[in-house]
């Protein structure tokens, strides 16, 4: 419960933006990755899930204010920001889920590859490791 307040208070989301360093993000999804592990029977451990697939939602997808790539005609602009976070994860959770999915979508994303990109994301929702919002 003391992430869940912790979470609360520092908000990930306000105004249609990220506003936590992506770093934390990927620090939060790991947590409760870990925590799911540990208590696979505690009674509150859909406010895990749902917290969890926010952030990955957020990670994978940016947000309005916070996007995770810019397009101007046809030049894509990652934003690097979601690549250091992911690059983050790779080296201090190599083993985690979140990796797993990390390790094909930053290839993508560093090739700017909008076809792979939607495709993983299309995954991402159906293996209920994002959330679909739109």
């Amino acid at each position: 419960l003391n992430q869940e307040l912790m979470e609360n208070e520092a908000y990930l989301y306000d105004d249609a933006g990220i506003v936590i360093p992506l770093t934390e993000v990927v620090d939060r999804i790991v947590w409760h990755e870990d925590f799911e592990k540990a208590n696979p029977t505690f009674q509150l451990t859909y406010l895990s899930i749902n917290a969890k697939m926010w952030h990955q939602t957020a990670l994978f997808n940016g947000a309005d204010n916070t996007p995770l790539y810019y397009t101007n005609e046809d030049v894509v602009e990652v934003n690097a920001d979601f690549v250091n976070a992911m690059q983050y994860c790779l080296k201090k959770y190599p083993n985690s889920q979140l990796a797993k999915s990390v390790t094909p979508f930053l290839k993508a994303l560093k090739a700017s590859n909008l076809i792979k990109i939607e495709a993983l994301r299309k995954k991402f929702i159906k293996e209920k490791i994002c959330i679909n919002y739109e």
